[in-house]
């Protein structure tokens, strides 16, 4: 797998791996100081001697993940060990394929997306509140929660050629969203074939849904939407959806970045 343009999706899979979280020698001051404790507190509490005794290694919480891995992430992020920091380039584990998100997404689930003509929307995970300047928009700030982008795609190469623009971290900031998918993950795709755009009924129905808009215009410009984006607090249900865009068929295949396909057939 070519792993040139890497790019972590923080579904955390890495830190889920039975083994070693090992330590390099400067290491231990760096984190107790991001800690506020004393470097031997440090290794006392919260490190282990490896089973070959030769180097350190951070603690492991009862289901193997790493002791500093909380559910809104790595607790010590800038100041993980370089081991953290190098995956997968320097370090990967057996079978990193089926559970790192990244690469799941260029394997597996990109082969899900059609290339005929339709329209999706991306999931956005927005894990805290961040501000971000979008083009001529302006900037503003993003609440934490998940951020629903709807748009269309005819043109060549359909929704696969589309949606796999937007997954790629490094591209032309183009339009709006780009300045989004570049910070952000994308959690969840979902997609439908039909040969009208029906991105902005899709708009109203996330509206119905209990979705809301934070900054008027995004992704709207060529029509009288309010805009394309909306903030919703939890994870919109795809069941839910359905019953919205009846007539037009909805056959999920959804994902979690951490365990399942990431695209949803709507």
């Amino acid at each position: 797998m070519n792993l040139k343009n890497f790019y972590c999706f923080r579904c955390h899979a890495c830190c889920r791996q039975a083994g070693y979280f090992r330590l390099g020698p400067e290491e231990p001051d760096a984190i107790a100081e991001f800690l506020q404790m004393g470097v031997r507190r440090f290794i006392d509490t919260f490190t282990r001697l490896t089973d070959d005794r030769t180097g350190l290694s951070l603690m492991e919480q009862g289901d193997g993940s790493c002791f500093f891995l909380t559910d809104q992430g790595c607790r010590i992020q800038p100041v993980k060990p370089a081991q953290c920091r190098d995956f997968p380039h320097r370090w990967r584990f057996s079978g990193f394929e089926q559970t790192c998100a990244w690469a799941r997404s260029r394997t597996d689930s990109t082969r899900t997306i059609p290339d005929g003509t339709g329209t999706y929307a991306l999931i956005l995970l927005n894990r805290r509140a961040h501000t971000f300047t979008i083009g001529r928009l302006g900037t503003f700030i993003f609440p934490r929660g998940y951020y629903v982008y709807i748009g269309s795609a005819f043109g060549p190469g359909g929704l696969a050629a589309r949606v796999g623009r937007h997954l790629r971290p490094h591209k032309p900031l183009r339009w709006h969203v780009d300045y989004l998918t570049t910070c952000l993950p994308v959690v969840r795709v979902w997609h439908t074939r039909h040969p009208e755009p029906q991105e902005c009924t899709w708009a109203g129905h996330f509206q119905t849904l209990g979705g809301t808009s934070i900054v008027p215009g995004f992704g709207a410009s060529d029509c009288r939407c309010s805009a394309h984006l909306l903030l919703f607090t939890t994870l919109p249900q795809v069941s839910a959806f359905r019953k919205l865009a009846s007539p037009v068929p909805v056959q999920p295949r959804k994902m979690d970045l951490s365990r399942s396909p990431l695209y949803s057939d709507l």
